[in-house]
C-alpha cells in the first residue's frame, strides 16, 4: 500500500497545478486510458482464441500420431480395447479412426462425418468400425497429406458407408 500513498502524497502537492490544466489535457488522459484497456482487452481476447487454436491443432497432432503409432506397430492378430470405439480396421490393422458416426441400421448404412486413415487404408475395400464390416459407397470430400511425395496420411469428409455384414 505504500507505493499509493506515495502516488496519493504526490498528487495532492501538484493539485495546484492540475487544478489549472485545460480541459483537454483531462479528455486527452481519458482517452488515453480507455483506448489501452480496449487495446488490452482485444490482446487478451486474441490471445485465448490463439491458445484455443494451438491446443486444438496439437489435440489433432497427437491423435494422429497416435494412429500412425498403433497402425505401424500393431501385429497382425489384434485386440479391441475399449478406447477402439471409433476406431477402423481393415486387414487384421487398426488404419484410422471415425468421427461423427450415425449409424443406421435399418437402411443398412453408416454416415461419418470424418474419417481419418493412414495411408495403409483402402477406401475401396471392406473394413471393420465397431462390429459391422463396412464398404465405402460415397466420399464427399478427400484429402491427402505427402512427405517427400510419400502417403502420411487421408481424411475424408462426409462418408456413406453400407453395412456389409457383422463380425
Amino acid at each position: 500500500m505504500e507505493p499509493f500513498k506515495l502516488f496519493w502524497d504526490h498528487l495532492k502537492g501538484e493539485w495546484a497545478v492540475i487544478k489549472t490544466a485545460p480541459l483537454t489535457f483531462f479528455a486527452a488522459v481519458s482517452v488515453g486510458v480507455w483506448g489501452g484497456y480496449q487495446f488490452s482487452s482485444m490482446r487478451y481476447e486474441g490471445s485465448v482464441q490463439n491458445l484455443d487454436t494451438a491446443i486444438k491443432a496439437k489435440d489433432a497432432t497427437i491423435a494422429e500420431m497416435r494412429l500412425q503409432a498403433e497402425s505401424t506397430g500393431r501385429e497382425s492378430k489384434y485386440v479391441k480395447t475399449a478406447n477402439d470405439a471409433d476406431a477402423i480396421y481393415q486387414f487384421n490393422r487398426k488404419v484410422g479412426l471415425g468421427n461423427g458416426v450415425d449409424i443406421q441400421l435399418s437402411l443398412g448404412k453408416v454416415i461419418f462425418g470424418t474419417i481419418i486413415a493412414s495411408a495403409e487404408f483402402n477406401s475401396g475395400a471392406e473394413f471393420e468400425f465397431r462390429d459391422l464390416m463396412l464398404k465405402i459407397t460415397k466420399i464427399d470430400i478427400s484429402g491427402q497429406e505427402r512427405s517427400f511425395g510419400v502417403l502420411q496420411k487421408q481424411t475424408f469428409a462426409h462418408v456413406t458407408a453400407a453395412i456389409v455384414g457383422r463380425r
